[in-house]
């Protein structure tokens, strides 16, 4: 009987060693999904103001950009349906109903704490005063 042939492991493999076929190195690179989510609804249209913001700062900025429609999942519906849009930047929400550029801006530069951490972080300071 003959023994199967046997790639080797991805950790014993060399830097010569090449992908499995069908596999791209370049998509290893990229993040599965854009840093920046628009939530959304149809016939809304501080939805279409907020597109127009994330639409500037994301090109400016050089980062992709998606649009997800709240009402194709329950569950997104009953997280965000009230306070559509809302905008996320790296899964952490930066800002709803008014989308603010410069707090996008911060958020995406990793300063200002736009992010839900940095909101504890500021009234942790508050109540300290």
């Amino acid at each position: 009987m003959m023994a199967a042939a046997r790639r080797p492991s991805p950790a014993r493999a060399g830097r010569g060693a090449k992908p499995p076929a069908g596999v791209s190195l370049a998509c290893m690179d990229q993040p599965s999904a854009p840093r920046v989510q628009l939530m959304m609804r149809a016939q809304c249209h501080l939805c279409d103001q907020a597109r127009r913001v994330v639409q500037e700062v994301c090109a400016a900025e050089g980062e992709p950009w998606e649009e997800v429609d709240v009402d194709t999942d329950p569950e997104r519906q009953k997280r965000y349906g009230e306070l559509v849009p809302v905008v996320l930047v790296d899964g952490e929400q930066v800002g709803y109903w008014r989308i603010d550029p410069d707090r996008l801006r911060a958020a995406l530069s990793g300063t200002g704490g736009a992010g839900a951490r940095g909101l504890r972080a500021r009234l942790r300071r508050r109540r300290r005063r």
